[in-house]
């Protein structure tokens, strides 16, 4: 996923810097350059018509995505530990 989103960072400030080169075009209300930094902010400030749910729009995938992950992860790890020391905890008979 690091590979990924770096890739997309080096993409974004490559096409945000050739943008700064072109004569802005019809954008409908959107900002120019529509890459990096400034695209980024006007993406954030658009309201994606979700109700309550708008707020978890402003967290990042990666993020969100790494976390969840690392969640998961932790919770395997906690499960083996378990089995491992106090499999009775876990609903399972100690084995003979």
């Amino acid at each position: 996923m690091v590979k990924h989103r770096q890739a997309e960072v080096a993409d974004s400030q490559w096409l945000e810097t050739y943008e700064h080169q072109l004569l802005p075009i019809s954008t409908n209300g959107a900002s120019w350059p529509m890459h990096g930094q400034q695209w980024a902010r006007y993406r954030l400030e658009t309201d994606p018509g979700i109700g309550w749910l708008r707020a978890l729009g402003r967290f990042r995938g990666f993020q969100v995505w790494f976390w969840g992950l690392a969640i998961f992860g932790f919770a395997a790890l906690a499960v083996l530990g378990l089995t491992i020391i106090r499999p009775e905890l876990l609903g399972a008979s100690p084995s003979r």
